[in-house]
């Protein structure tokens, strides 16, 4: 389901400035005024022989954290006035307008109706505020971010990367239940940015290819156990610290379990060779991920990706989340030097898949709601003195997972915590179910670069929070999710338990 649309400012002031112009004569022009939000300015433009009518004021509401801390607030009065935020690092976008135009980015932008009038997002200019001759209202925009978690996130972000000098990264909270997004800490925007092969998301990306398997066959996958297969172009892949895995016989679980625990790479690529490329590209599309095209010369659009996840297309790479840009996670069928993409290397997030740490989030999310995904959203309301003038309709969930898949992979992310590649995301309050990824970049070497990436979810059993970091290496670097991106993800967890009530203390 896709969320109200919202006009732009520039879509909606340019009706009313022509309804204007047709009410008034030539030389009422200058005097004519817009009443909306706070003062206007017009300026007769004598080359053009129109009036201009731009904003003078920040006269508009402001916008919330869902526990009350103002991320953005207008100071001052008439053309002293400023537009400040806060210092928590959580994208609102800014605003700032002038006689020449009036520049927006972000949530400002977007839902600047709402903030200068209440107007409910689906009612645009024929709403009952906003309309020519009625002065608007300011009112407020809730969001869902909460500042409590975010400065978790940001200060997990930090630690992670004083322990690992000059790496970069982001860390994304989400409420799996509802779609909202928590938090968002990042460095050069990486929460929401595809950055070519340092954006593979490594064995996070096992979540998907477990979620494609036939359920029927969950429980006898003929997966023996190995520290390295042959691949068809020549190479060989080899499991993390040359560990034989899965080790099904010797602690009597599920082979799909164990590979999870350990993140055994060549289980994965068995799997993906079973599977085949199409099967895997269509359960990451599922997902919200661009499939490949027919040309490999040509990029595909990504609206329909954008649309999966109930969001509108920013032209063909980019989604529109509530007025913040997210690049479009994707599949791609060649490998950047051309070559065709093994079935082997998607299955376990490598060499032609690509994504953003808010999209391996959803991924997670999808598991700890039991295979179903609801649409992310930013925006939960407007306000004005305490009363709430509307409400954001809640995104339909949707089954991406089946329940059985969902149900194993939960349980490989609880193992993972308690004796496998996971176990520094544990927290003292609740159990933990996580994801490690420890994807190689760069051209393949003996020792080549690694990124580390987590993403896990609390309580496993119900979860409330789901958490995803990414941590991209300084050349040379070699992280791992297990040692690096792990102790960040605890540390936003045990905030979040606690701020949404789950917990006292953590």
């Amino acid at each position: 389901m896709t969320r109200a649309r919202r006009r732009s400012p520039l879509t909606w002031r340019a009706p009313a400035l022509a309804g204007l112009l047709a009410l008034v004569t030539a030389g009422s022009l200058l005097n004519a005024q817009l009443l909306t939000a706070g003062a206007w300015l017009d300026d007769h433009d004598r080359s053009r022989g129109i009036a201009r009518t731009e904003r003078a004021t920040f006269n508009r509401g402001r916008i919330l954290s869902a526990d009350g801390l103002v991320l953005a607030a207008t100071v001052g009065s008439g053309v002293d006035a400023t537009r400040h935020g806060t210092s928590t690092g959580l994208p609102v976008g800014d605003f700032r307008p002038s006689r020449k135009d009036t520049d927006g980015t972000g949530l400002e932008n977007t839902w600047a109706l709402q903030l200068e009038c209440g107007t409910r997002p689906e009612e645009g200019l024929a709403g009952p505020r906003g309309l020519l001759g009625q002065r608007c209202q300011p009112a407020d925009v809730r969001t869902s971010y909460n500042a409590e978690i975010q400065e978790a996130a940001v200060r997990a972000l930090a630690e992670a990367k004083q322990a690992a000098p000059g790496a970069r990264g982001a860390v994304v909270a989400l409420d799996p239940r509802t779609g909202g997004v928590l938090a968002i800490a990042a460095d050069d925007g990486l929460a929401t940015t595809v950055t070519g092969d340092a954006s593979q998301p490594g064995s996070v990306f096992k979540i998907v290819t477990a979620a494609a398997i036939d359920p029927a066959g969950l429980n006898d996958l003929p997966l023996a156990p190995h520290t390295s297969l042959p691949l068809p172009d020549g190479h060989s892949l080899r499991n993390f610290g040359g560990d034989r895995c899965p080790a099904r016989d010797m602690i009597g679980i599920p082979a799909l379990v164990d590979a999870l625990r350990q993140s055994c790479n060549t289980a994965f690529a068995l799997i993906g060779e079973d599977l085949g490329p199409e099967r895997i590209t269509q359960e990451a599309a599922a997902f919200g991920f661009r499939m490949p095209g027919t040309d490999p010369a040509e990029k595909p659009d990504g609206a329909p990706a954008c649309r999966t996840l109930g969001l509108e297309p920013i032209g063909k790479d980019h989604c529109d989340l509530d007025g913040l840009p997210v690049a479009v996670s994707s599949i791609e069928s060649h490998t950047g030097d051309d070559r065709s993409c093994l079935p082997q290397q998607m299955a376990i997030g490598q060499a032609c898949v690509y994504a953003t740490p808010l999209q391996m989030a959803l991924v997670a999310a999808a598991v700890a709601e039991g295979g179903r995904l609801r649409p992310p959203h930013i925006v939960e309301q407007g306000e004005r003195d305490g009363t709430v003038l509307w409400k954001e309709p809640a995104g339909q969930p949707r089954p991406v997972i089946p329940p059985e898949n969902a149900e194993m992979i939960r349980t490989g992310m609880v193992e993972a915590v308690k004796a496998g590649t996971a176990k520094r995301a544990a927290v003292p309050c609740a159990q933990v179910a996580a994801k490690t990824g420890t994807p190689e970049t760069g051209p393949a070497s003996a020792n080549p670069d690694t990124n580390a990436w987590m993403v896990a979810f609390a309580p496993a059993e119900k979860p409330e929070v789901v958490v995803a970091v990414y941590l991209k290496a300084p050349a040379g670097g070699h992280l791992t999710g297990g040692a690096n991106a792990a102790p960040a993800a605890a540390t936003t967890l045990r905030t979040a338990l606690v701020a949404l009530k789950w917990a006292d203390r953590c």
